[in-house]
């Protein structure tokens, strides 16, 4: 289905946290209609919308309920949990998104894996396990250090995601691993130790995918995998970009994706890149806007939307604006030099928006990016 671009299309959005609060705006100065479904009946994005619904979208059959007798021309996931209830409604509906089998493909990490490994692609070692006896199979397959993460956990922001450097530290972070997992499956990877670890902006058109934006992953300290700040753009080396492009490329084709948004996160290891995970969707939070049209000057948002209307999407010119570090708000601070930080991000003219959380506790354990606090995004010219 091929629809006009007009001020009369409906989109539905999955998800409303305050974190999209850019991705809103932008759609809704350009004249679109826009819903947006989330569990939380004070979800922050509900006063940007034109319609809310409070439901949970992860049940599908109620979402499509729910949604049915409005007319819906686009449904725009903006975290994995999204990714299937769109495609999942959208074999009920009119609708243009990639098929379900796609979506699972590019949402479940054994099937990706599996995909990737057939095609000849780097990532790292694996093995998926269904209960205890299996997991610590598993470690012993893949050996110490390794990584275990919910194999089909939904969500993203390291989730679930533990290092495990001793046999004796399986039964914790099993039990931490599987608090966020879906089913009981366990994925134990090789632990790579990268040089360097990236997250990319792919977008999908007609069957041809360019990479838009490449970030520098800068992780808080073992054993968790949380991303204390991204910064924008890559220092890689033009030969370490022209290897990882293309390695995006081919993870995406190797997955059957022939349309929209896709966030790949990888690393490289003695100047090669591997996979580690891909999302189709956007990266989460101000990366989908306002980051990228700040740092490469493409409306990466509205050009998705584009595409899921079935237009094609604005060619990319590659010139690089302006630099950007999205900053994530941990438990750095104390009270003293937390007051002090707010008192200079007022009178910073590099910063572009920021948020503390009202309960921000500096004593708070930070393990997955939902125990993050806030975020500060910094501009600077090139």
């Amino acid at each position: 289905m091929s629809l006009l671009l007009s001020q009369n299309n409906h989109l539905l959005l999955l998800g409303g946290s305050l974190y999209y609060k850019h991705t809103y705006q932008t759609l809704s100065k350009k004249g679109f209609k826009l819903t947006c479904i989330d569990s939380n009946p004070q979800a922050y994005c509900r006063s940007l919308a034109d319609n809310f619904i409070h439901a949970d979208y992860s049940d599908i059959d109620l979402a499509y309920e729910k949604i049915k007798p409005l007319n819906i021309d686009c449904i725009l996931p903006l975290n994995d949990v999204g990714v299937i209830t769109a495609a999942s409604i959208a074999e009920l509906m009119p609708i243009k998104s990639p098929s379900l089998s796609v979506a699972k493909s590019a949402t479940y990490k054994p099937l990706m894996k599996k995909a990737w490994v057939k095609n000849n692609l780097p990532t790292a070692n694996y093995f998926v396990a269904e209960n205890y006896n299996e997991v610590i199979e598993g470690v012993r397959v893949i050996g110490l250090p390794c990584i275990l993460k919910p194999a089909n956990g939904l969500g993203g922001g390291s989730r679930g995601v533990v290092v495990v450097n001793k046999f004796q530290e399986i039964d914790n972070a099993m039990n931490f691993t599987m608090s966020f997992a879906d089913d009981s499956k366990v994925l134990i990877e090789e632990f790579m130790d990268y040089q360097s670890e990236h997250s990319i902006e792919c977008l999908v058109s007609d069957e041809i995918a360019e990479v838009i934006l490449i970030g520098d992953n800068h992780k808080i300290e073992l054993p968790f995998r949380v991303n204390k700040k991204i910064t924008y753009p890559t220092n890689l080396s033009k030969n370490k970009q022209s290897k990882l492009i293309e390695l995006c490329k081919r993870s995406i084709d190797a997955l059957g994706i022939s349309f929209g948004a896709v966030h790949v996160e990888a690393g490289f290891k003695k100047g090669d890149p591997y996979l580690i995970e891909l999302g189709l969707r956007a990266g989460g939070g101000a990366i989908f806007h306002p980051i990228t049209k700040i740092v490469t000057g493409y409306d990466y948002v509205s050009e998705a939307v584009k595409v899921l209307l079935g237009i094609n999407a604005a060619k990319y010119d590659f010139r690089l604006k302006k630099k950007v570090e999205y900053q994530f708000i941990t438990n750095q601070y104390d009270d003293r030099s937390l007051n002090l930080f707010k008192k200079n991000i007022k009178r910073n003219s590099k910063v572009y928006d920021y948020h503390i959380e009202q309960s921000y506790d500096p004593e708070k354990k930070i393990k997955t990016g939902l125990d993050r606090q806030g975020y500060v995004i910094f501009v600077e010219n090139l």
